[in-house]
């Protein structure tokens, strides 16, 4: 019981100065000289700037499926077309044309194996593909392994993943078939071995 009221009082004194009076540090009337010290440069100890280790954002290479921002270039290979390129890219046919300079927005645009196209920022990195893949000449009839019918949302892109080949496969077993090109909703496509 004792303690109750013995805190308060101590509180009150360390607080009330001499005479009751509410004060603040070195706000006595009385109180002698203060030193005040000015600190400049010299007064402390500084460390020296270091250069940071971890890579910048600029040197970090965006990874297959991501976006970046710059842009890239493109090699047509045989069988490519412009619906497989948009959609390996995702990035539409308005936006190719106009950064290569084509007319029309592209769709008169012929494309032919070997010609190097313009891809703008903000498209997505395409899925790495071998060399023999992407320049290989087709055999005279493409080994077929059943067939899928187009459905709406489809992508070429999509359709090689979820069979597990690439877009060249599929584009080389579908050189002939109608709709394809343009990937139109219902039409049966083959599906390479």
């Amino acid at each position: 019981m004792r303690m109750k009221w013995l805190a308060p009082l101590i509180l009150g004194v360390f607080v009330l100065g001499a005479g009751g009076v509410l004060t603040a540090c070195g706000d006595d009337s009385a109180a002698s000289g203060t030193t005040v010290l000015n600190m400049g440069a010299t007064n402390y100890q500084t460390l020296p700037v270091t250069q940071s280790t971890l890579p910048s954002a600029t040197t970090l290479a965006p990874n297959p499926g991501q976006i970046t921002q710059n842009e890239q270039v493109y090699e047509v290979a045989y069988g490519d077309y412009m619906t497989l390129i948009t959609s390996m890219f995702g990035i539409s046919l308005d936006k190719i044309a106009t950064a290569n300079g084509w007319p029309n927005g592209g769709t008169d645009h012929k494309l032919f194996p070997g010609d190097i196209i313009k891809i703008p920022a903000g498209g997505l990195v395409p899925l790495p593909t071998t060399t023999t893949e992407a320049t290989a000449a087709p055999s005279t009839e493409p080994c077929i392994n059943g067939t899928h019918t187009i459905v709406s949302g489809e992508t070429p892109g999509l359709v090689a993943a979820h069979y597990g080949t690439t877009l060249q496969k599929l584009g080389l077993a579908n050189m002939k078939t109608k709709g394809y090109k343009s990937f139109i909703v219902g039409v049966k496509i083959n599906l390479p071995c």
